[in-house]
């Protein structure tokens, strides 16, 4: 009994895992944290650093649109979370709270590789 009762706490807490990784990910992008958010990507082998730096300036593009259309998000809530425990991954659904007030439902494909999450 309580082995079913670990077992079915790690799988939530991976869950929470998933969706609190997401959400600190996209709070560093709204920050200006445009290589951690492009670190957590994940890619099974390595990328060209040309690639690496096309990545930040995307991050960094996309987040000046975000202030430009809807005076930036001000605020990233988490709605939930539905993991696949079966093949480590996971989609986190997001909202973004725009600056102009306006709200946005957004998903989050998630990838658990060495066990952390990352952003597939």
């Amino acid at each position: 009994m309580i082995a079913a009762l670990c077992l079915s706490c790690s799988e939530q807490k991976a869950e929470i895992t998933a969706e609190h990784a997401a959400k600190e990910y996209y709070d560093m992008l709204f920050a200006g944290d445009y290589a951690g958010f492009t670190a957590a990507m994940f890619f099974p082998d390595s990328i060209p650093e040309t690639y690496h730096r096309q990545l930040i300036a995307n991050a960094a593009m996309f987040a000046a649109r975000q202030k430009e259309m809807h005076n930036g998000v001000r605020e990233v809530r988490i709605i939930g979370c539905k993991t696949d425990s079966l093949s480590s991954t996971a989609q986190a659904f997001l909202l973004f709270c725009y600056g102009d007030s306006l709200k946005e439902e957004i998903v989050v494909p998630m990838t658990k590789h060495n066990g952390k999450w990352f952003m597939r």
